[in-house]
């Protein structure tokens, strides 16, 4: 039983490798769209808008259908879209393909995001709060390979998509062990609880007046405005001061790999303090480190904050989905149905918004818009903090009751 609890965890760690991947492997190939394609960032800004769409829904529907149905299932089917991704554009690339990965990934990613999560929320009623760290720090290894793969194909003049078809050969692999070995959630949780379908509205309307659960999602708003705005366009916004595409990708693959390092730590302090304390150090270090990446216009300064921003800011996003869950852990799927579509409709501005920014303001006008959003989102957990008060969870109680 032990030995196949891991291998379960293993799965759903790898799948979140090449989730991180899916999100994160198109970024640095933006300089190159506009080149082939002939298009400005304005306009690749509103095809990542349109595929944001997608992704809202997939996540919500995936969410809410988490506490209903086969979580299996729901889980095979963004693992099959993320494969199609992967290998469309491997075989062929036209502005069409362009547009059809990116709504793969983004729908297949959306429907993971929420399945996942609640799939480990609903295994590990006490203990999720770790594990949805492990889980970030599992897609942050991809966020750095996807980036640094495609940085050296472009710095040898290869093909990237090569490294496609090599990830989509992985994710079918992946698939078919997570067939195998995983267990449906419903045989599995036994403190599952599926609401009658005339309460889901009652349900979730309580859900929504929650004010931990607002006010997490005004912070995962702002939070994902932050890391669109640095890691979509950081290899634009690093060509503006001069560097090569492949090293801007290689800069991309670095702030990931400190994101990592970021969530790594967190994840070995965790049982020592609570996550809303964690969480106001975290934004007014990032938020500080925002202010000033944005302002000193020296390219090794901002290097160096920007690392210092992906370490503290990578582990707000676990640690405000862990808060929310807290407040219901058997309604885990919707609230993360709510709070991970947030995060899609912070995408949905952010994306176009940089874009239109950085396409008729340049780097300028990008760092008015972090900074900016950097304070906006330490305000919201700033009253999180207030709100919460003594109230705030300590994870070494919680596992001490488990």
């Amino acid at each position: 039983m032990i030995k196949t609890g891991k291998i379960r965890l293993s799965l759903l760690f790898s799948i979140f490798i090449f989730f991180g991947i899916a999100h994160t492997v198109i970024d640095p190939l933006i300089p190159l769209f506009s080149q082939r394609l002939g298009i400005g960032y304005d306009r690749i800004g509103l095809i990542l808008f349109a595929s944001s769409a997608f992704s809202l829904f997939s996540t919500f529907a995936s969410g809410i259908l988490s506490d209903r149905y086969s979580l299996k299932r729901i889980i095979l089917a963004g693992l099959i879209m993320v494969l199609a991704g992967f290998l469309i554009y491997g075989v062929y690339f036209s502005l069409a393909v362009m547009i059809i990965t990116v709504v793969l990934f983004r729908v297949g990613c959306g429907i993971l995001d929420s399945s996942i999560h609640a799939y480990v929320a609903k295994l590990f009623v006490r203990q999720h709060s770790p594990i949805f760290i492990r889980l970030d720090f599992y897609w942050y290894i991809g966020a750095i390979i996807g980036p640094l793969v495609v940085g050296i194909l472009l710095f040898f003049n290869a093909d990237p998509g090569y490294s496609f078809l090599f990830f989509a050969a992985a994710v079918l692999l992946i698939t078919v062990l997570f067939y195998r070995y995983c267990d449906d959630i419903n045989a599995a949780c036994e403190t599952r609880d599926v609401p009658a379908r005339n309460t889901f509205i009652s349900d979730y309307i309580i859900i929504v007046k929650n004010p931990v659960i607002v006010l997490a999602c005004a912070a995962l708003f702002f939070y994902i405005g932050i890391f669109s705005i640095l890691s979509t366009w950081l290899t634009t916004y690093f060509a503006d001061l001069g560097v090569p595409l492949s090293f801007g990708s290689i800069i991309l693959s670095a702030f990931w790999a400190f994101n990592a390092l970021g969530v790594f730590v967190t994840g070995k302090i965790i049982h020592r303090t609570d996550e809303i304390n964690l969480l106001l150090v975290c934004s007014g270090t990032g938020c500080l480190s925002a202010i000033i990446y944005s302002l000193v216009p020296v390219i090794t300064v901002k290097i160096i904050f920007l690392i210092i921003q992906a370490i503290f800011y990578a582990s707000i996003f676990p640690l405000l989905n862990a808060v929310s869950v807290h407040e219901d852990v058997k309604k885990s799927g919707t609230i993360l149905g709510l709070t991970l579509s947030v995060c899609i409709v912070g995408l949905i501005v952010f994306q176009p918004l940089s874009g239109f920014i950085m396409e008729y303001y340049g780097r300028q006008g990008i760092n008015y818009l972090l900074i900016s959003t950097a304070l906006a989102n330490f305000t919201a957990l700033l009253l999180l903090f207030k709100f919460k008060g003594r109230n705030a969870y300590k994870n070494g109680d919680v596992y001490k009751n488990n």
